[in-house]
């Protein structure tokens, strides 16, 4: 394996036990303008929230039932995320952070930055914060109550900003990820640009995700745009995978499955493992194991879901569900409590579906 750090472990003889299939399937009707790209579920895994390229929003309830359709963003939405059970914040292209309130079923406010294409944002309530990365590098911040500017960074990064995400744990800290091969952690108590930044940590290479797991250690994972992984031991500015530029080819040899790109990664408490989640354009989803010892191993095929790229994934750790969004239009719901014991042979569950081939939209 190329990699600094950590190693790729044989895998595991797969069998049926470890091949899933979704439990679920929700189906839009497809057309050329129809993508799923963004998903956020709350806190507790009762809602959760999709958007596409339709620049709207729907809002599930725990049954998958649709609660209602939200508009309001004028360009291609770019991030969701929620923040309590009650409340979750959208970014856009539009230049607008909208918050959104779930009992209401309506917006509740707009955050405005001044000419920017906004990537992505986050909120922290405790601080009052709203935040949101541009297109061009800056990160602008607002009080969540009064939606006033209070600040503007613009040096910190100097190219587009991917990722901004507000630490699990430590509230004050918030980390952001951008194009320029940086990740960094910034004091958002600190409203001095040249004092804010707590660490860096240097991919070298653009990134395009980059996320914190809750566990024993603060861990942060990192994916560039070329495929590679790095795992970081955040309360030890210490890097403990670097998985580099042969990575999806590595990878596509240990599953005997062609895997062309990385989705995320996302945290399983039940087993204190952490899951790499990468994919094909025909649908396919591979889950790694990423172990104490940052080895990585394959755990899980999940197919006969998605019929094309897949953008994003949310787990619900409440009932071992993850669920899955893609450019097909679809969502599908798979149940990794399932693993290893036989699956269900049943056809899938469609709401609605139109055999149409998508158009890929900004493909990893």
């Amino acid at each position: 394996i190329n990699a600094e750090y950590g190693a790729l472990l044989a895998p595991k003889q797969m069998t049926n036990q470890e091949v899933l299939i979704p439990s679920k399937t929700i189906a839009y009707e497809l057309t050329q303008e129809t993508y799923l790209l963004h998903l956020s579920l709350s806190p507790s895994g009762t809602f959760f929230a999709i958007a596409g390229s339709e620049k709207k929003i729907k809002l599930y309830a725990p049954d998958y039932s649709l609660i209602c359709i939200l508009e309001g963003h004028l360009q291609r939405i770019t991030d969701l995320k929620f923040v309590s059970e009650e409340l979750f914040f959208s970014a856009s292209e539009d230049g607008s952070v909208r918050a959104w309130s779930v009992p209401h079923k309506a917006q509740v406010n707009l955050y405005q930055a001044p000419s920017q294409e906004l990537q992505c944002a986050d909120a922290n309530l405790d601080k009052k914060l709203v935040v949101a990365g541009s297109l061009s590098g800056s990160l602008f911040f607002w009080h969540s109550d009064t939606a006033q500017l209070l600040r503007t960074f613009s040096e910190i990064h100097d190219d587009t900003i991917t990722q901004s995400v507000f630490h699990p744990i430590i509230k004050e800290q918030l980390l952001t990820s951008s194009e320029d091969g940086l990740a960094c952690l910034i004091d958002v108590t600190v409203s001095n640009e040249d004092d804010c930044l707590v660490q860096v940590f240097p991919a070298d290479v653009p990134i395009a995700n980059v996320g914190v797991f809750k566990s024993q250690r603060s861990l942060m994972y990192v994916i560039t745009h070329f495929g590679g992984v790095n795992i970081w031991d955040m309360n030890e500015a210490m890097k403990m995978t670097n998985f580099g530029e042969h990575f999806l080819q590595e990878l596509s040899e240990s599953a005997n499955t062609e895997i062309k790109y990385h989705i995320d990664c996302f945290y399983q408490p039940s087993s204190n493992t952490m899951i790499l989640a990468s994919g094909n354009h025909e649908g396919t989803i591979v889950l790694f194991e990423i172990d104490e010892g940052s080895n990585i191993r394959l755990c899980a095929i999940l197919k006969n879901g998605h019929i094309s790229t897949v953008r994003g994934l949310v787990f619900n750790p409440n009932n071992q569900t993850l669920i899955t969004i893609g450019e097909d239009a679809r969502i599908c719901f798979w149940d990794m409590a399932s693993k290893g014991k036989a699956p269900t042979t049943h056809p899938e569950k469609l709401l609605k579906e139109k055999n149409r081939e998508p158009v890929r939209y900004n493909p990893y």
